[in-house]
């Protein structure tokens, strides 16, 4: 047999090699299955109800916000407009409208895995992630903030306007309870109101915001609106999903509405 020359390899190198490469393939095949079911129970709910929730915008005929999400879980009338209450697997949805046009939307997060990116409906200039992030980070942009609580309620909301970045819309953050998260309202305050809030005034406490204040709730009113909708809903303590009016649409056995299936269909060949 001739003698090898290098780079040649041999037999007994050829099986290792292969062995080798047998055993990878089955250490992937092995991991992949919880991957898979780890994507699938927990990212692509989430990412589905992304889907659905950058679809929101002030502007839309209420009609359209029915064939997004549904129809709706509990309608009323505030401040003598319509409010329509939505619930996904993991946030609840609420829009008000007028004239059969919407002026303003609420996104709560309701489970922490299924948290939203503020990026989009604020366009990059708050980002921070619903139900995820505290009240800590938001350093920037705040016109003025509210903590209140009252025998069992309690909440916190932050104001805030960008002019012509924002296309003059108005923005809220706000901890809200039948979101996810926490509060801890400090006991010697029923109400605690700086800047916007307070005519520019400091609250009782400081001129910073309360920290450890989880931030669950994004709320966005257009700038076409009825002239007295901005000063309705300064004065408001709760924005979003109303705690009250969410324990009469959900009983403690329900199951959460799933997401729309068309979401998951692959597209068809053409």
């Amino acid at each position: 047999m001739p003698p090898l020359t290098d780079g040649e390899l041999t037999t007994l190198e050829v099986v290792t090699a292969l062995g080798a490469i047998s055993a990878i393939g089955v250490a992937v095949a092995g991991v992949l299955p919880p991957i898979h079911r780890w994507w699938k129970r927990k990212v692509r709910p989430r990412q589905t109800q992304t889907q659905l929730l950058d679809q929101l915008a002030c502007g839309r005929p209420t009609e359209y916000i029915d064939q997004l999400l549904g129809t709706a879980d509990h309608l009323r009338q505030l401040d003598g407009r319509d409010e329509r209450l939505y619930r996904l697997p993991g946030a609840w949805v609420t829009v008000e409208s007028h004239a059969g046009t919407v002026i303003s939307f609420s996104i709560t997060i309701t489970n922490a895995s299924m948290y939203y990116p503020t990026r989009r409906h604020t366009f990059g200039l708050v980002d921070v992630n619903l139900g995820r992030s505290a009240f800590d980070e938001v350093q920037e942009h705040v016109s003025g903030w509210r903590l209140w609580y009252g025998a069992s309620r309690a909440g916190y909301l932050q104001y805030m306007t960008f002019g012509r970045p924002g296309l003059y819309q108005d923005y809220w953050l706000s901890y809200n309870l039948s979101g996810v998260g926490s509060l801890h309202p400090p006991r010697e305050h029923h109400l605690c109101e700086a800047g916007a809030y307070a005519g520019g005034r400091v609250s009782q406490l400081d001129e910073r915001s309360p920290e450890g204040i989880t931030v669950n709730t994004l709320t966005v009113l257009g700038a076409e609106r009825p002239e007295e909708a901005k000063s309705e809903f300064m004065n408001r303590h709760v924005l979003g999903a109303d705690s009250d009016v969410a324990g009469l649409v959900v009983s403690p056995n329900a199951q959460r509405r799933s997401i729309p299936s068309k979401l998951f269909r692959p597209r068809s060949r053409r």
